[in-house]
């Protein structure tokens, strides 16, 4: 099949990076956390999260899970088990780990730097027709004490002074309106507030300006959300919540001044009382909607009474209501519950791509370059998944979206720089800037090779081991669970049935209509209802001949049971399959009355029109093949004949004779050989109506692999591989990747069945595990097995589930 033209979209955005700290550390490394993301890029959405390095407690782990990391850098020498959970369940790019011996801040990949440009400052800053926002600058000395030097960096960014002013940033300066303030102490300070809380002054302070872009996804929106907070306190916890606060706030708000993180010391100063009083009045005023204005104080550390005191020493300079909240944990943003289907935003780059490899040539973001030279970006990229395979959908695009495991990327070469897999299932690729230094080591071209999907299930399945957090080529090749993929039978009969339709979804519409399932089981001879009974003849007399005393350790025995064993065999190969018109379409009129029946409110007539062209479509492709049944004057015998078999003279394929084709000979259908045996022997159906649900329901991406074998080398010197098990049913469906063991009935499903899935997807984790059969519902066996492997697998967060097949697959349905 050739590759249809499919499209790209891409996203140029900052480094997502979360900081792991010890809540027990120096504040000196939470100062270095903050000036480090002041001047890059969208480093004020680049949260602090509290860990001892040996666990991350539940509140902290949702909100990092939420937040989907690019990298994370941690200040805290972190175990391996944590790095494991933090490689299985985040995927980010890299955990990076500072030395302990030095409070410094680096990457490996340094983030685009931003600088307080005056383009900048007039994207913080809310427009008023020509008047200019001013960019604040405040001024200390070394007389200006340690604590309002604090108050200052923390809250508004302090820029560097004198000959410590790089190039860069002085040519930045030079083309905003600067408004300074000289800060020494207290008294200084508080007629700088003073003078901030006037409405006239327009203001925008530099800790602001690492807030562009404004991109990062929003929280679910609660009451705290909106409104000024005061934090007061000199704990760690009082510094990263407010640090932290920003994520949690609408998009309208983020780059506005909504928090102020108080020492306790300036918080009682009777000298800054008025200062601060205004200060806060002021921002109070354009932080939230109407209702939601106040100034909320909170603490860690100072107990309710006491920052109730605090709050009401300013009642007369603040008019807006002011609560206290003691916090004993901290408050979370909510990703969860703004869910993470994939939904593809307006205003994105786009790329019209027509090969399997694409080179493309992506502008740098419009972001002015600081003093590092070739610094780096993430690169979002949206790709549509083969158009070609679903000409038949209208108004839904499939995209490439996988599992969270970033070895999928490396080990296919899907891109030609280091990339991550976000919590889409999307591709999030680090880019680099190009500098004159970098220019012959990187041209700047991204290169997208858009694998088979059979390398992306054989990568899962046969590519290193999904907790495998070693990066040596050795240690992640004896890591891999399978040595090798092959087709098994079911999975050969289901590529063989659908190389019969366009693709599956048709395949699944036809084989879910009830007449047709039906049709086709009997033209296979396979009748459920008919096999109960012979089955229950068979052990009838078995038990015959046990209660006789006969022992089955002894060959007659044996004989005897092969023998009845081979005449019902003989028996089935004997009956005939073939239908003629009128049988079909009397059956197809009598599911039509079927459904008529059904209290549904609504009647379509039977058009037999409708149903001939339905016959000569199946025909066309091969599914049912007509031809004729001539009784053979001299024998007797009657042999169906295809069509592309006969001529007006035919000869007996039993006893030879030569006779002519009867005028106006009726036409009987046959089922393919293919399709009956998948129908009869095989368990094709269910499958194929599992998968196909499971592709139906699908929201953004959908792919598969017919059922599988899974191959392990023999251990010795030789080359033997041995099959481990059979998994009936692979997909990724919406990013999700999926595992199922499918059953013609529910009664067939045995332990071993259970117990073998348990270990395979303690090899390869997948992120789902389905059952299902032919039937409405699943047996009390059933339910207490995948419950019982529910909590095995629950360490993986391996979602384990009945997956019913629609209610009217069972029904009566209009055949047309």
């Amino acid at each position: 099949m050739e590759t249809a033209p499919y499209s790209i979209y891409i996203n140029h955005r900052p480094f997502r990076i979360a900081f792991l700290l010890n809540p027990t550390t120096d504040a000196a490394w939470i100062d270095a956390i903050i000036k480090f993301n002041r001047e890059k890029w969208g480093g004020r959405f680049n949260p602090i999260i509290l860990t001892d390095g040996t666990t991350i407690a539940d509140d902290w782990w949702k909100f990092l899970r939420g937040y989907d990391p690019d990298i994370i850098c941690s200040t805290v020498p972190l175990s391996d088990e944590l790095r494991k959970k933090i490689h299985i369940f985040l995927s980010p790019l890299r955990v990076e780990e500072l030395a302990s011996d030095q409070v410094y801040i680096r990457v490996d990949d340094y983030p685009l730097t931003i600088l307080p440009t005056g383009r900048n400052v007039s994207k913080i800053g809310i427009p008023n027709f020509d008047e200019k926002n001013n960019l604040i600058v405040f001024e200390i000395d070394e007389t200006t004490p340690e604590i309002i030097k604090s108050f200052l960096e923390r809250n508004f960014g302090l820029l560097e002074q004198g000959r410590m002013m790089t190039y860069h940033l002085k040519k930045a300066l030079e083309t905003c309106q600067i408004k300074k303030y000289k800060v020494t102490n207290e008294e200084t300070l508080n007629e700088a507030l003073l003078d901030l809380g006037e409405w006239r002054t327009r203001a925008v302070f530099p800790s602001q300006i690492c807030a562009l872009p404004n991109s990062i996804k929003e929280s679910h929106h609660a009451y705290d959300n909106e409104g000024f907070e005061i934090v007061i306190g000199d704990s760690a916890d009082e510094i990263v919540r407010f640090w932290n606060r920003t994520l949690e706030m609408g998009a309208w708000l983020r780059t506005s001044i909504t928090s102020l993180w108080l020492p306790t010391e300036l918080a009682n100063s009777v000298t800054l009382k008025p200062g601060l009083g205004k200060f806060i009045n002021r921002y109070t005023g354009s932080a939230a909607n109407d209702h939601n204005r106040r100034a909320r104080f909170t603490s860690f550390t100072i107990a309710g009474a006491d920052l109730q005191i605090i709050a009401n020493s300013f009642q007369t300079t603040i008019w807006h209501p002011r609560p206290v909240a003691q916090f004993t944990s901290h408050p979370m943003p909510d990703y969860e519950s703004q869910g993470h289907y994939f939904f593809l935003r307006q205003g994105l780059d786009f790329h019209r791509a027509h090969s399997n490899e694409e080179y493309l040539i992506l502008d740098e973001p419009d972001i002015e370059q600081g003093s590092m030279g070739g610094e780096n970006w993430f690169t979002d990229l949206y790709i549509q998944y083969r158009p070609e395979r679903f000409k038949n959908i209208i108004g839904r695009d499939y995209w490439w979206q996988l599992p969270k495991r970033n070895s999928l990327l490396r080990d296919l070469q899907f891109f030609n720089k280091p990339a991550r897999i976000n919590e889409h299932g999307m591709f999030s690729v680090l880019m680099r800037r190009k500098t004159s230094i970098m220019v012959s080591q990187d041209d700047g071209a991204l290169t997208v090779k858009i694998p088979e999907d059979s390398s992306i299930f054989h990568a899962l399945i046969c590519g290193e081991r999904f907790d495998c957090i070693d990066r040596g080529d050795r240690e992640r090749f004896l890591s891999r669970p399978f040595y090798h993929l092959q087709r098994s039978d079911k999975g050969m009969y289901l590529s063989g049935v659908l190389g019969l339709f366009p693709d599956l979804l048709n395949a699944h519409r036809l084989f879910e209509e009830r007449y047709w399932r039906n049709l086709f089981e009997r033209m296979a001879n396979h009748n459920p209802e008919k096999d109960n009974q012979i089955q229950q003849e068979l052990l009838n007399k078995l038990s015959k001949k046990i209660d006789s005393g006969l022992d089955f350790k002894n060959n007659r025995a044996r004989e005897w049971l092969a023998h009845n064993v081979f005449n019902i065999a003989k028996k089935y190969s004997k009956e005939e399959i073939d239908l003629d018109y009128n049988t079909m379409c009397d059956l197809a009129r009598e599911e039509t009355d079927g459904y008529n029946k059904n209290p549904s409110g609504q009647t379509i007539e039977f058009d037999e029109d409708d149903f001939r062209d339905k016959l000569s479509d199946l025909v066309e492709m091969n599914i049912l093949q007509l031809g004729i049944k001539p009784r053979c004057p001299k024998c007797g015998y009657r042999i169906w004949y295809r069509i592309d078999d006969t001529k007006q003279k035919i000869i007996c394929r039993g006893c030879g004779y030569e006779f002519t084709v009867p005028a106006e000979t009726k036409w009987f259908y046959r089922l393919n050989n293919l399709v009956r045996a998948a129908v009869s022997l095989h368990g094709t159906v269910p499958l194929l109506i599992t998968l196909g649900q499971l592709m139906g329901d699908s929201r953004s991406s959908a792919m598969f692999m017919p059922s599988l074998e899974l191959l392990q080398k023999e251990e010795g010197g030789d080359r033997k591989m041995t099959i481990y098990g059979e998994l009936d049913l692979v997909c990724i469906k919406d990013g999700k990747f999926v595992i199922g063991e499918i059953k013609q009935s529910v009664g067939l499903f045995s332990p071993d069945d259970f117990k073998r899935m348990e270990n395979v997807a303690k090899m390869i984790r997948p992120d789902a595990i389905i059952f299902s059969s032919l039937d409405k519902e699943p047996n009390t066996f059933v339910k207490e097995s995948i419950e019982k492997l529910k909590t095995e697998l629950a360490n993986l967060e391996i979602n384990v589930e009945w997956y019913p097949i629609h209610y009217w697959v069972f029904e009566p349905h209009p055949v047309r």
